[in-house]
């Protein structure tokens, strides 16, 4: 046999992208850590990027679902049997000012999961969160692109 040895990359990077303060951290940590999760504080932002390795495998919630990684190849299936698939989650910092970095650590063979909170460009949803919170913007001017200009219209 031609084939000493065979790798299997078995996985798959998941890349979360939003503004800051849209949820990506909570959405991760929930379908990681399920309902027992404890979901960050408002002053517990993301700094740059965290990575979280998630092997659904071995957690009960998800037995039910077969992550085996299908490989089109019959004789490569059969030499490497079966290979389950694991995630290595990146949770990107929403803050313009890391939004530069971020392409540096973009993969062509990722999974990308956009974050958006529906309820920012709502009026209503603005106001209040601007009342809740004066101090709202933090260090960083924290506004979604589609407020730049607005006033210009």
């Amino acid at each position: 046999s031609g084939i000493d040895q065979v790798t299997v990359n078995d996985t798959l990077k998941v890349i979360f992208v939003g503004m800051a303060m849209a949820g990506k951290t909570s959405m991760i940590k929930r379908l990681i850590e399920g309902e027992n999760a404890v979901i960050p504080k408002r002053d517990e932002r993301t700094v740059g990027v965290d990575i979280y390795e998630w092997d659904p495998k071995i957690d009960k919630r998800f037995e039910h679902i077969d992550s085996r990684i299908q490989l089109q190849d019959k004789e490569l299936e059969e030499l490497c049997g079966d290979v389950e698939v694991k995630f290595s989650v990146w949770d990107f910092a929403g803050q313009h000012v890391y939004h530069a970095t971020h392409e540096l650590f973009f993969s062509p063979r990722a999974l990308y999961v956009l974050v958006w909170d529906m309820g920012a460009t709502n009026p209503a949803t603005k106001q209040r969160k601007n009342a809740d919170d004066d101090d709202s913007q933090g260090a960083f001017k924290l506004t979604y692109d589609s407020d730049y200009g607005s006033d210009s219209d």
